[in-house]
C-alpha cells in the first residue's frame, strides 16, 4: 500500500475542508468480505462515501462534494459510528433510490463495525434503531436494491421468514452468488440474525 497526499473535501454546508484519505496504490491481498456486502481490505482502504464534516457536524454525500488537493498525508476515511450513521440516515434522507440505499447501507454497516470482530452483542438500543431504519427503508417501494443485501437485512432484525422469500425467488448469476445465498439461507434457517464472514 502507498498513501498519497490526501485530498480536500469540502463541506457543502460550511465551507470547511475535510483531509480524506487517498491511496497511490493498494491491493486487496487478505481482503475480508461480509455478509451485509462489505469487504475490508488492509491494504486497500475504502472511504466512506457519506462523510461527516469535522467543522459545523453536518453530513454530506462526498461524491457530491468539491475537491482540492491536499499537502500532507492523511489516515482519516470518515467512516461513521453507529449513533453518527443514524443522525445522517435522519439528515440526508430522502426518496431517490441511489440515496436511500447508500443510507441504509452505511447506517447497516455502522451497527456491523461493532460487532463482526468480537463476540458482543448488539446492544438492544440499536438493534431497535436499526430495525426501524430498515423497516422504514424497505418499505419504500422505489427501494430495490441487491436481492443479497435485501435479504441480509430481513435476516439481521431476525425477519427470516422474508429473508427466505427473496432468497428462494433468487437466481445467483455464478457460483460465489450461489455460495453467499446458501450461507445465508442456512443462517436464516437457523435463526441465526449475526453478520457473518463469506471469505
Amino acid at each position: 500500500m502507498l498513501p498519497a497526499f490526501c485530498k480536500l473535501a469540502v463541506c457543502p454546508h460550511c465551507g470547511g475542508k475535510n483531509e480524506i484519505f487517498q491511496l497511490m496504490s493498494g491491493n486487496t491481498c487478505d481482503a475480508m468480505l461480509w455478509s451485509d456486502m462489505r469487504q475490508i481490505a488492509p491494504m486497500l482502504p475504502r472511504v466512506s462515501p457519506v462523510q461527516k464534516c469535522s467543522f459545523c457536524g453536518h453530513y454530506f454525500y462526498l461524491r457530491e462534494a468539491k475537491f482540492e488537493n491536499g499537502n500532507t498525508y492523511s489516515s482519516e476515511l470518515g467512516w461513521l459510528m453507529f449513533e453518527e450513521a443514524v443522525e445522517a440516515y435522519s439528515e440526508l434522507y430522502d426518496t431517490e433510490i441511489s440515496n436511500l440505499e447508500l443510507l441504509t447501507m452505511i447506517v447497516v454497516w455502522a451497527f456491523n463495525d461493532k460487532i463482526r470482530h468480537s463476540e458482543i452483542e448488539a446492544e438492544p438500543e440499536h438493534l431497535d434503531l436499526l430495525r426501524e431504519i430498515i423497516v422504514k427503508s424497505l418499505g419504500q417501494p422505489i427501494f430495490i436494491g441487491n436481492p443479497l443485501f435485501r435479504s441480509e437485512m430481513y435476516r439481521e432484525i431476525g425477519e427470516f421468514d422474508k429473508c427466505l422469500a427473496i432468497l428462494n425467488d433468487y437466481t445467483p448469476e455464478d457460483d460465489f452468488q450461489a455460495k453467499i445465498k446458501d450461507m445465508m439461507i442456512a443462517k436464516a434457517h437457523n435463526k441465526e440474525s449475526r453478520v457473518f464472514l463469506v471469505e
